[in-house]
């Protein structure tokens, strides 16, 4: 079982468009797993899916993308701007796409749980990067 360390706790004192995405990117994992508990797959993987939603919105507030005037509407896509790390993340995250919207449309209503828990161990594995990562120092900075 791994520790978790609360982004509200890592960033007491810090202000920013980072930390708030970053605590909302927490609170809707933990919901995420409310609504997989209650055996609402489709809930829970809509939750996820927006925790990394979030997570990426911290990185990217966290880089010299956030200053940018053009930049794109796709967090995915500004996230591939800020460099290799952030097109891994992009890619890992990108996969996830089509699935959550087809579920998101009634297309396909039926998402397993495994798909479920391949992206919560992916939000929950992007934002212990960030914690641990320069980008959360860069905003104290």
């Amino acid at each position: 079982m791994s520790v978790i360390i609360s982004a509200t706790t890592r960033f007491a004192g810090k202000s920013g468009k980072g930390h708030g995405f970053l605590a909302k990117a927490e609170l809707m994992l933990n919901e995420s797993r409310k609504w997989e508990a209650q055996g609402d797959n489709a809930s829970a993987l809509e939750y996820v899916y927006r925790a990394g939603l979030r997570a990426a919105g911290a990185m990217v507030a966290c880089s010299r993308i956030a200053s940018r005037k053009r930049k794109p509407s796709n967090v995915w896509d500004q996230l591939r701007m800020i460099g290799p790390e952030g097109i891994q993340w992009a890619d890992r995250f990108q996969k996830f796409s089509r699935t959550r919207s087809r579920v998101v449309n009634g297309m396909d209503p039926g998402v397993s749980i495994e798909v479920v828990h391949r992206l919560q161990l992916l939000v929950d594995e992007f934002i212990g990067y960030l914690l641990a990562s320069e980008y959360s120092e860069q905003e104290a900075a």
